[in-house]
């Protein structure tokens, strides 16, 4: 099971108002069917599994930018 995740992640400066940092980032998340018998139970651990890779994406990405 294949589940995608997108998420808009935007830094903007509190004192300034601008924003410093704004990226789109698209990710997959796969469970193998062996993985549970319940669907549901696929269903959640691959939508985890996507927002994890998500939000480890982003911090790799805002971590090499210089704010």
């Amino acid at each position: 099971m294949v589940t995608p995740a997108r998420a808009r992640y935007t830094v903007v400066s509190r004192r300034t108002g601008k924003t410093l940092f704004e990226k789109e980032i698209y990710t997959e998340g796969t469970v193998p069917p062996g993985y549970a018998f319940s669907g549901l139970v696929r269903l959640k651990e691959s939508l985890n599994r996507s927002v994890q890779a998500n939000i480890a994406q982003f911090l790799q990405s805002l971590s090499a930018v210089k704010l």
